[in-house]
């Protein structure tokens, strides 16, 4: 496997390699979750089979992902086959429709929900479980006041219940 001799980030068509005087791509679906500004990659390929690459971290040289090469992304401007066209068209929409569904998932999960999931995993695992506020809470005031301890009694588990009823209520606020 030879490796590319300066590293580059993976941008929004993938990564590259220039081999015979052109650069070809190489991305998958997922490509786009894998943008990052700061982080560099080194790519490395077989010159014998350049159908994929493997991308490893710059830093660590740990082995990231493998791509496949994407020879729809390298059309020329004037001449191209609407067959190449619609090829490329499809990647995008591929592409769009997994961030929105990536985005989708993230909405699903606020915070009343990941309190209800805390909670549930409470419920099941009560042994030795203890849902609990401090004993001393100190506030940090923007005037840095000492001494502004109040104590907080011990909570019991909320009721579900009475939460669900209070996010019904606010759905019409």
């Amino acid at each position: 496997m030879r490796r590319t001799t300066k590293a580059q980030k993976i941008k929004r068509n993938g990564v590259f390699i220039e081999w015979a005087g052109r650069k070809i791509w190489y991305k998958n679906d997922e490509t786009v979750f894998h943008i990052s500004k700061d982080k560099e990659v080194y790519v490395r390929f077989d010159p014998a089979d350049l159908s994929e690459v493997q991308v490893y971290d710059k830093d660590t040289g740990k082995y990231l992902h493998t791509y496949p090469c994407a020879e729809y992304l390298d059309l020329p401007f004037i001449g191209a086959k609407e067959e190449d066209i619609q090829t490329a068209m499809r990647s995008q929409a591929k592409t769009r429709k997994s961030v929105k569904n990536q985005l989708d998932e993230y909405r699903q999960f606020d915070s009343v929900s990941l309190l209800k999931a805390e909670l549930l995993r409470a419920e099941q695992n009560s042994a030795g479980y203890e849902i609990a506020k401090p004993a001393a809470f100190t506030p940090v005031m923007a005037s840095e006041n000492e001494g502004n301890s109040m104590k907080i009694s011990r909570i019991e588990f909320a009721d579900i219940k009475k939460i669900n009823d209070v996010i019904e209520k606010s759905k019409g606020a």
